[in-house]
């Protein structure tokens, strides 16, 4: 506190006494924030009433960063009155950094008109390289003004030892009139630094004089390329602005006997875009040897608006380089424009035939890279190089494997009758490449002759070839394909796939029902009438079409194997007919599901391999037991069961499980599913008995997402260990301790739920017994608010007195509603599902449906939804009615969060 109350008092007087060091000083490094801020408001009041101030601080101020912040300050607010006379006096400073601010303010006094010659001639003699540039920089805003004075700084700037400073030189030539300019362009051409010289011919290409034409040249020959490349790009920018004195002095450039020369003024040429420069640009190229880089010029030369450019690049065709010869190829190529068979660029008519004349005669050049080039090029023209045609027919057999790439491409651009049969030739080239190339080719045409060809090509030995083969027959849908795609047991098998797919879909597949077409065929069809369930995340196959046809496709074995591995992310009946059918491949892709992350295609996986039998599956499955999701946990205690390991589902006698502390919630899901079970086989109910002991024990201490979570746990867990120690019941009305504590406990976390607190009340209570302790606890959080009814068991109390004990519960129905309600709102629906059924329309029953669907959402959300349609649908099988869950999905789509 002493500080700040100093602190504020040295700034009080500071701002008494005007005293702009101090307040500099506090503005930076006063302790308080408060403190700084009112020294920044005291500071820009005092900058607008009494500059001399901030001028004073410059001349006494002790530290450095004052007088350099009082400088800057003062020059951007009053450059003119005060800040000249302070940077004058501060470019003789001891500390640089303060010499350098002087010489950033002699910008801002430039800009107010002042005269600043005196102030740079005093920076130009500071020993700091950096202070000399930044005085060279502010006389840009006086050379207008005072171009003679001026100049005699430049020059005497260009004298200076650091590259830097000439640098800086150079862009203030811009700003100079022409007659200066040239003066002081000169020697910079002799300067050692390269940066210097590039610069120097940017600035003679702005200059519209014929002084700077020889100084030009002779930068053509520099050392270095970029300034030799900085000097063409300033000759061809002169010509564009028609500079008559240009073209005289390349014409003597390409022709000088000197190559340095004649490279620069190519290069000069071929950067120009005058039509008059093409000949000359042609006549230089041929003048240069290897030693050049010949390709840019020719590139140049494709891209200009020469009307006469392709006649150019066709007589470049006989250069001696290669390099040449390819480039001008390259450029032939991207002239024409083919669009619709027709040839739409500007190209002269009367010079197509030569042009494709010259590119058929250098398919034979002994450059491998040019006649790669020109069998390009000539694709480019597309019908019009029908000539080439012979040329390109012979090219199918040269040596380079790259050339017969390359003349497949053009024969097939070309089109015409002959180039059908050569590229159904090429298909049994050697090279696995151009099998490619035909077969793509081939598939481009779309000419389903070609289908047994590509066909024949897929017996021999599988390569990358074989890709492009199933390309092309997905682009020719032809039945032919069918069963050939289907025996395909190659590397790129679902290639093949995706062709019979296409095949499919293309509507060229006979229909079997009427008695036309193959095994293949049939295939197809049955691959097309299976659900694809997993995309669509519902199960809505109503009418049995699917599994029907999963039977059948079981029924065909081996060859609907591989069709139905590609299946398996879309559909689970395809899981269904894979383990009907069996065999190692089956068996490694439902391996393979069971990673897969959907539990619908783990669900399936898991039963296709019991269903198969294959004992090694039961190490695969036995760790999936754990899984937090009901259906899969099912699916894999029925599947264990199928192999003869009913056991591997629950603990040993007497070795109950652990408590699963890194997600309870799940692990008390997945006990329920087995609820059942454990009453069917009392050798498990010792086990889990004993789990039951010590989760309760530990239910303190485990992590739950919410109270609901929580709450719903304890009612789980009350509904278990009634069942556990009275498995022979099938209602809950009978005291149990033990579960009357867990009740109490659900109480705590979620006091809504009534039908809990109705259980208390006809057992007296919940106190707690020896086999069900209860640690010490704190006072239990009040219960979220806001959360609908999820899930978690409810007692289901007996319907009245006299009537006899039904059938066990199953353990994922009724579970937070009441068994009551629950199995009055499944028999309604299924009563509308066998009214629809009859009808074979989803019509029938509707609007019934839909508001029991509402009546369900408004009591119990989705959650009730949920259990009210799954004890439907195991309703629906015990009588019969195998699809009541997909008539009731669709019935409620929309309702809520209900989606089918």
């Amino acid at each position: 506190m002493t500080d700040d109350n100093n602190e504020q008092t040295t700034l009080q007087e500071a701002r008494d006494n005007e005293d702009a060091s101090t307040l500099l000083q506090l503005e930076r490094t006063a302790a308080g924030p408060d403190t700084r801020q009112a020294a920044a408001a005291a500071l820009e009041e005092l900058l607008k009433a009494r500059p001399e101030a901030f001028e004073r601080a410059t001349r006494q101020a002790d530290a450095p960063y004052v007088r350099r912040e009082a400088l800057r300050r003062l020059a951007m607010i009053h450059p003119a009155r005060a800040a000249a006379p302070a940077a004058a006096a501060l470019l003789h400073d001891p500390d640089a950094g303060v010499r350098q601010e002087a010489a950033n303010a002699i910008t801002w006094v430039a800009r107010a008109g002042c005269d600043v010659i005196p102030l740079v001639e005093q920076a130009l003699q500071d020993p700091e390289e950096r202070i000399r540039k930044t005085a060279v920089a502010s006389l840009q805003h006086v050379a207008a003004s005072q171009p003679e004075r001026v100049a005699a700084l430049l020059a005497r700037a260009l004298a200076d030892e650091a590259p830097g400073v000439r640098r800086s030189v150079v862009f203030q030539i811009d700003h100079l009139p022409a007659y200066d300019a040239r003066t002081l362009l000169r020697p910079l051409f002799d300067d050692p630094d390269r940066w210097v010289r590039c610069q120097a011919c940017h600035m003679a290409g702005k200059l519209d004089t014929t002084d700077s034409l020889p100084w030009l040249a002779r930068a053509l020959a520099d050392p270095d390329e970029s300034v030799r490349e900085n000097a063409a790009a300033a000759l061809a920018g002169r010509g564009d602005r028609g500079d008559p004195n240009l073209e005289t002095l390349l014409a003597f450039l390409v022709r000088h006997s000197d190559p340095r020369f004649r490279r620069g003024g190519v290069d000069a040429v071929a950067r120009g875009s005058g039509r008059w420069g093409v000949p000359l640009l042609v006549e230089g190229l041929f003048t240069l040897g290897a030693e050049c880089d010949l390709s840019s010029a020719v590139f140049r030369l494709s891209h200009s608006h020469y009307p006469h450019r392709a006649a150019a690049l066709a007589r470049l065709l006989k250069h001696p380089e290669p390099s040449a010869r390819a480039a001008a190829a390259g450029g032939l190529a991207k002239i024409p424009r083919v669009f619709d068979g027709q040839m739409v660029a500007d190209v002269q008519e009367d010079e197509v035939e030569p042009i494709v004349a010259a590119l058929t005669e250098a398919l034979g050049d002994e450059a491998e890279n040019v006649r790669v080039v020109s069998a390009n090029a000539l694709s480019s023209y597309g019908p019009a190089a029908v000539g080439a045609v012979p040329a390109l027919i012979e090219r199918l057999d040269d040596d380079s494997p790259a050339v017969r790439s390359r003349a497949v491409v053009a024969l097939a651009a070309i089109g015409t009758d002959p180039v059908f049969s050569a590229l159904v030739t090429a298909l049994q080239d050697p090279d696995r490449t151009v099998r490619g190339y035909a077969a793509m080719e081939l598939g481009k045409l779309g000419d389903t002759q070609a289908v047994p060809a590509l066909v024949a090509t897929l017996d021999g030995q599988p390569d990358s070839s074989h890709a492009s083969v199933l390309q092309a027959l997905a682009a020719l849908p032809d039945p032919r394909a069918i069963d050939p795609l289907l025996a395909y047991q190659g590397p790129y098998r679902q290639q093949a796939i995706v062709a019979l797919e296409r095949i499919r879909a293309s509507g060229v597949v006979p229909d079997h029902a009427a008695g036309a077409g193959t095994p293949g065929i049939r295939l197809l069809h049955l691959l097309d009438d299976l659900q694809e369930d997993v995309i669509q995340n519902a199960d809505t196959d109503i009418d049995g079409r699917s599994e029907r046809a999963a039977l059948a496709l079981a029924g065909m074995g081996e060859p609907a194997v591989e069709p139905l591995i590609a299946m398996l992310p879309r559909s689970t009946d395809a899981h269904l007919a894979l383990g009907r059918i069996g065999g190692e491949r089956a068996y490694q892709a439902l391996v393979a599901e069971l990673q897969a992350g959907n539990w619908r295609r783990v669900a399936a996986a898991a039963r296709a391999l019991g269903t198969m039998g294959d004992n090694r599956a039961v190490r695969l499955l036995e760790p999936l037991l754990d899984d937090p999701g009901a259906e899969v946990h099912r699916a894999v205690t029925e599947a264990l069961a199928r192999l003869g390991r009913p056991a591997a589902a629950a603990a040993a006698p007497g070795a109950p499980p652990q408590v699963d502390r890194s997600d309870p919630y799940a692990q008390v899901k997945r006990v329920w599913v087995d609820l059942n079970a454990d009453r069917t086989h009392p050798q498990r109910l010792p086990a889990r008995i004993a789990w039951h002991r010590a989760f309760v024990a530990a239910m303190p201490t485990l992590p739950f997402d919410s109270d609901r979570e929580r709450g719903h746990t304890w009612a789980m867990l009350g509904t278990l260990i009634y069942y556990y120690e009275n498995p022979d019941r099938s209602t809950i009305d009978r005291p149990c301790p033990q579960a009357a504590h867990c009740y109490a406990e659900c109480l705590k976390y979620t006091p809504e739920r009534d039908d809990v607190a109705e259980y208390l009340a006809l057992v007296g209570g919940g106190e707690t017994v020896d086999s069900a302790p209860q640690p010490a606890r704190e006072k239990p959080p009040s219960p979220s608010q806001g959360e609908g009814r999820g899930e978690g068991p409810t007692p289901s109390h007996s319907q009245g007195e006299g009537r006899g004990e039904g059938p066990t519960p199953s353990p994922s129905q009724g579970e937070g509603w009441g068994e009551g309600p629950i199995a009055q709102w499944s028999e309604r629906l299924l009563a509308l599902v066998e009214q629809a059924a009859a009808a074979n329309t989803l019509d029938v029953g509707r609007a019934e449906a839909r508001r029991v669907g509402e009546e369900i959402n408004a009591q119990g959300g989705f959650e009730l939804m949920r259990e009210v349609a799954h004890r439907t649908r195991d309703l629906g099988r015990q009588r019969g009615q195998r699809y009541a869950l997909g008539y009731v999905e669709r019935w409620w789509n929309g309702i809520g969060e209900w989606r089918a």
